[in-house]
């Protein structure tokens, strides 16, 4: 979160929104270093394709390059990490628990700099805050609901509906514009997003499917016996 919030400072908004949307290209990779999980060809293709993507939109040379963005790809390594380590630990421990202490650690976490960098708001900065609260609760909200009314794969792909956002609110409050290898990189990391899910659903209905015929083996089985 530090690393999304400094880079949307410093970088345009739509190149920020961007870049921490490639947490899924990072999380076959941890899952596979950290819990062995197989990557199938198709995740293979998509990391390697997101990977092209965030290459045109960092633009690494010595005129273009920033910083800033490596920070920001930074952030959406680190949230792949987090969101690994909530399925590692799901094994064991009940949601509630893991929600709980990850609240509670990251407001202590957070509140340390406030000892030597806290600023009291104002009414402007009060109202901005208020408002921030306010839409992230109900973005929250409205995404639980899509999530319980549709497959999860075909929510999720519109979630990189927030770049076309980003890039709208960045033009209209900052003047911020993006060039064409900003589309072309953008592009390329929704493509990967979205052969992840498709490769992800069709994992689960394999899955699905092999439960379905295993019951019904086992149907038989109980029928010939008796």
């Amino acid at each position: 979160m530090y690393c999304f919030f400094y880079t949307i400072a410093h970088i345009p908004l739509a190149e920020a929104a961007l870049l921490k949307m490639s947490t899924p290209i990072f999380l076959p990779i941890i899952a596979w270093l950290w819990l062995s999980e197989y990557i199938s060809p198709t995740v293979r293709l998509a990391i390697l394709c997101g990977f092209i993507g965030v290459t045109f939109i960092l633009q690494p040379s010595m005129d273009t390059f920033s910083s800033v963005s490596l920070l920001a790809l930074l952030g959406s390594a680190l949230a792949a990490l987090a969101k690994v380590g909530i399925r590692k630990m799901a094994e064991t421990e009940p949601s509630t628990r893991i929600v709980f202490y990850f609240a509670t650690i990251s407001a202590v976490c957070a509140s340390i700099p406030l000892f030597w960098a806290w600023k009291t708001p104002d009414w402007h900065g009060w109202v901005l805050l208020l408002m921030l609260g306010i839409f992230g609760t109900l973005g929250q909200l409205f995404m639980t609901r899509a999530y319980s009314l549709s497959p999860s794969g075909q929510v999720g792909g519109f979630t990189y509906v927030a770049v076309l956002f980003a890039s709208l609110y960045g033009w209209l409050f900052w003047d911020e514009w993006v060039d064409h290898w900003f589309f072309f990189g953008a592009g390329l990391i929704c493509c990967a997003g979205f052969m992840i899910m498709y490769d992800g659903q069709r994992q689960r209905r394999r899955e699905r499917q092999n439960l379905e015929l295993n019951a019904g083996t086992e149907l038989d089985a109980v029928k010939t016996s008796a």
